[in-house]
């Protein structure tokens, strides 16, 4: 990786864990986590690229199949794969050891927003803090606020692109917007309909 080339926040934290063996990482994440630069800080400067599925239809799989056969004629060559919410290429695991990252490691953690604010005036804990409270480590919008501590609209806007295009895949039926009009189901809403019953730990 060149000296130039910052890898995702949240890339140092998914590498502690993953498979170091891995030539085949599936991305599956919303528009706004920053999933081109993650794919690309796991493909690093050694031999392979990107492949970006996710707005492809499951039926056009020329791409995946050159994909499939490079990776099993070259041992040496690594693939990144952005999937839509639905893709499944299990196939590809065949020729390639796999590393999946979802998600939830794209999120940036708390400890990650202040990579973003990079040294900037008010960029101590609680800045970041705040950044986080506000966008719960969505890349797109944390960057807007980090740039901008008083962008919150902006930057929820951002959230609120992404995340409406990832819930669309996972809710083609629209069961969730029905859900929209009822009350937050916070704490006060459970001791309100569920008060009676004691917790499990109460002796």
């Amino acid at each position: 990786m060149t000296a130039q080339f910052q890898p995702h926040p949240a890339f140092q934290r998914f590498m502690g864990w993953a498979n170091p063996r891995a030539r085949l990482l599936l991305v599956r994440a919303a528009q706004g986590t920053g999933r081109f630069w993650f794919a690309n800080s796991w493909i690093g400067d050694g031999p392979g690229e990107v492949h970006d599925f996710s707005a492809k239809s499951h039926s056009d799989c020329s791409e995946l199949e050159v994909l499939d056969q490079q990776l099993a004629e070259d041992p040496n060559r690594r693939a990144a794969v952005i999937l839509s919410p639905g893709h499944t290429v299990w196939h590809l695991a065949l020729h390639a050891p796999v590393q999946f990252a979802e998600q939830r490691d794209l999120l940036l953690s708390l400890d990650e927003i202040p990579i973003l604010l990079g040294g900037r005036a008010g960029s101590g804990s609680k800045a970041a803090g705040a950044i986080f409270r506000q966008c719960g480590g969505w890349l797109t919008a944390a960057r807007k606020l980090a740039e901008d501590q008083q962008a919150v609209e902006p930057a929820l806007q951002l959230l609120r692109g992404g995340l409406s295009m990832w819930l669309a895949h996972r809710d083609p039926h629209r069961e969730l917007s029905e859900a929209a009009i009822l009350a937050v189901f916070d704490e006060a809403t459970v001791a309100a309909y569920y008060g009676h019953l004691r917790p499990l730990s109460t002796p």
